[in-house]
């Protein structure tokens, strides 16, 4: 059983031009700062007399199931936003049903002409299939929930007699589909008005008349692929839109309209029995004006297959050749897109589901692993991922039901051949179902493969230093240089005497300047056409700078340095080598001596490399251990009295005139870190003493004193460890605490105070 919810009259007032005329009425009295209140009460009963009857009963509805008749709930406030929804719901019941290529503008409120057909339906509608003893509790369940949200459901309709259904018979439009309650089938809605206007034919009117037929099922899809192909060939001859057409193109296209009639009474049934036996199909076909797909289900019931078509799609083929294979692989990938969208819809967990194609070649790429072309390989991709669980078959081309879609027909022809109901192939026993391998000529498929371009490229540098890698010395690669240069110029003479002896200076020099100017041509064969730099070569084919102080009296070496690259086996010897000579100078340094005598590009970065390897270098840098510093003690953050808490060390010894030896007692304030010095000619405790009663009388009794671990320190701590007994400490309120330094911490005497 299938519920609907839909109104079955026609509005004669064109809804949405009187919802923006009394709009544009009441702005223009807002403008004016008059309000709702002044003319509301004598305004709402006007608009509610010029309302159709359909949409006046469904005003009033909507107010009877208001808990309480307000004189709010009348105002016109209320109205215009009861007639703003109405006016969307018609718009988009209107754009379903035309689409957006009329010959008429999709915008409806702007045009209101007598042929524009008004919606159906004052409201969106909705679709509910359940069976029929559930239909009045679902009815009951959906109104109440609706009317918590001040919705009001009406208008239901179903193919058996229901208690809330107001029309169980007849014809009613399911979203632009004619349904017929009494034989529950389904059919596309067509136009005889206009297959029957005589008008002058124009692309505009071939492209107007083939959007008019709609059909999201695909029940006419291969009658209505004719006038598609007829337009794509308009478009290559570049006709106008107003242009009238050649007598061709009128002939085919006028017997395809007039042959129309024979399909208005095409029907599909409308219910489908889904169970455990029902399988999915779908077939795939393309050819070159084309591509197509079309789904059907196959259902055991009482014994019997019953094999019908759920959906349909073809597509004409762009515009741009393409060849047959990738027109077949593009209809495999709409036919796997369209079982999804339909498996979708029926909501079913696990279906079993086989396509169908009469391309070896698809099916190769398919099913086979390679690496493809761009376009192969994308579609290849989206296939899978919709049908990986499903199973690709290969139907011989006579059998193939997509044909008849990808191909085209006329109606007459679509009617003989009730291709809606299937191949009949299908609806026998899986054995005698086509069975075929899937064989292909290798030049078919390996002509989309990946064409990749392989170069095989021997590459050579001719590295001139190539022994500099070898040694680690400036020097020694110059004397090797030049013991190459001897043995080649040995090798030049026929009859003279080879030079075997030790290497003269002269020599040396030769190859310096000779390594130079190789090293020069190989690296820097640009440099003369540098803008930061101003460069020339001497007598000897030396490239040098041309400096700043060209005009001191200097060594020509300093005011025309060479030109060395920065990137360079010789120029990392040559700073290795002065960076050792001059005992692991600093990058600064280095850029002085190496200034001298060489220019090297960007020479701060080089040196900076070759010093960061250098590992004696490192060990200079490297910084020692270092700990957390830690807190002051107590006694240094106290609050207190100055010599309150004292350190207490010896400074010296200080020579006299008369060759004896004198000390200083060195008092530290441990808080304020106050000094007071105290000077004394021996390092006895009884001399200490001396020296502490002088401090205290000056200064005052301390509470604590710290001092190292001295003999005349210690000796004092026990004289006054023996005083506890003494009739003189009764008197005081305090004694005093001694200590020697804990930890083995001198510094806590207060040393650092006696080195100023």
């Amino acid at each position: 059983m299938v519920l609907k919810n839909a109104a079955t009259g026609r509005s004669k007032t064109d809804l949405p031009a009187l919802y923006d005329e009394l709009g544009a009425k009441i702005r223009a009295q807002e403008s004016q700062g008059r309000t709702q209140e002044k003319y509301g009460n004598f305004l709402s009963p006007l608009v509610e007399s010029c309302l159709p009857e359909e949409v006046l009963v469904a005003w009033e509805r909507s107010r009877n199931h208001s808990f309480t008749e307000t004189k709010e709930s009348r105002t016109l406030e209320q109205l215009m936003n009861f007639l703003r929804q109405e006016v969307k719901g018609e718009e988009m019941v209107y754009l379903a049903r035309t689409g957006f290529a009329s010959n008429q503008s999709s915008r409806r409120k702007e045009l209101h002409n007598d042929h524009i057909k008004q919606s159906e339906s004052t409201t969106a509608s909705a679709l509910v299939s359940l069976q029929t003893p559930e239909a009045e509790g679902f009815i009951e369940k959906a109104n109440l929930i609706m009317l918590k949200g001040c919705f009001n459901l009406r208008g239901w309709e179903s193919n058996v007699e229901c208690k809330h259904a107001s029309n169980h018979s007849g014809n009613t439009s399911v979203l632009g589909i004619i349904w017929n309650l009494d034989e529950d089938t389904l059919k596309c809605k067509i136009d005889f008005e206009i297959l029957s206007c005589e008008t002058k034919i124009t692309k505009r009117f071939i492209l107007s008349t083939v959007q008019k037929f709609y059909d999201p099922l695909g029940m006419l899809t291969p009658s209505t692929l004719l006038p598609k192909l007829i337009l794509q060939d308009l478009w290559k001859s570049h006709f106008s839109w107003e242009e009238e057409l050649p007598f061709t193109f009128v002939d085919k296209f006028s017997k395809w309209l007039n042959e129309m009639y024979l399909l208005k009474d095409v029907t599909l049934p409308r219910f489908m029995n889904f169970n455990e036996t029902s399988e999915l199909h779908v077939f795939v076909d393309a050819c070159k004006g084309a591509y197509a797909a079309c789904v059907f289900v196959r259902s055991e019931v009482e014994g019997e297959s019953k094999v019908r078509l759920i959906r349909a799609k073809n597509r004409v083929a762009p515009l741009k050749s393409l060849s047959i294979p990738r027109f077949e692989l593009m209809a495999c990938c709409i036919g796997a897109r369209l079982v999804n969208s339909v498996i979708k819809a029926i909501d079913v967990s696990s279906i079993k589901v086989t396509l169908w194609s009469d391309s070896t070649v698809a099916l190769w790429w398919i099913k086979e692993y390679g690496d493809w072309s761009v376009f192969v390989a994308n579609r290849v991709k989206e296939i899978r991922e919709l049908t990986g669980c499903y199973s690709w078959r290969h139907v011989p081309g006579n059998m193939n039901i997509a044909d008849l879609l990808s191909r085209g027909c006329t109606p007459q022809q679509m009617l003989n051949s009730k291709w809606w109901e299937g191949p009949s192939w299908l609806k026998e026993n899986t054995e005698s179902w086509p069975v075929s391998d899937i064989i292909c000529q290798p030049k078919e498929v390996d002509i989309e493969k990946r064409k990749n371009k392989l170069v095989n490229m021997n590459l050579t540098e001719d590295t001139p230093l190539w022994y500099a890698e070898r040694v680690s010395d400036y020097d020694k690669m110059f004397r090797i240089f030049t013991w190459i240069l001897r043995f080649v110029n040995n090798c030049k003479l026929v009859n003279g005497k080879c030079k075997d002896s030790e290497l003269s200076q002269s020599e040396i020099e030769y190859s310096e300047k000779k390594l130079i100017r190789l090293i020069q041509s190989y690296y820097l064969s640009d440099a003369k056409s540098s803008n930061f730099i101003e460069t020339f070569l001497d007598n000897e084919g030396i490239l040098r700078v041309k400096t700043k102080i060209i005009n001191r009296n200097d060594d020509r070496s300093f005011l025309y340095p060479i030109l060395l690259p920065e990137k360079c086996e010789f120029t990392k010897l040559l700073i290795r080598t002065v960076h050792r000579k001059n005992c692991h100078a600093g990058i600064h340094m280095m850029q002085c001596l190496l200034r001298e005598r060489y220019w090297i590009i960007r020479a701060r970065k080089a040196i900076k490399n070759v010093l960061y390897n250098c590992v004696i270098s490192k060990r200079f840098k490297v910084k020692s251990m270092s700990s957390e510093p830690t807190p002051l003690s107590p006694d240094r953050v106290t609050d207190c009295a100055p010599f309150e808490i004292v350190g207490i060390d010896l400074a010296g010894p200080l020579f006299l005139k008369n060759e004896g030896k004198v000390w200083i007692v060195l008092f530290t304030c441990m808080v304020y870190r106050a000094i007071h010095l105290e000077l004394v000619n021996s390092l006895s405790s009884d001399t200490f003493l001396l020296a502490l009663r002088r401090f205290i009388a000056r200064r005052g009794r301390p509470r604590t004193i710290y001092c190292d671990n001295g003999t005349n320190f210690r000796g004092a701590s026990n004289d006054l460890s023996k005083l506890k007994g003494i009739k003189i400490l009764k008197e005081t309120t305090e004694l005093l605490k001694y200590f020697g330094n804990l930890f083995l911490l001198p510094r806590l005497g207060g040393e650092a105070g006696g080195k100023g």
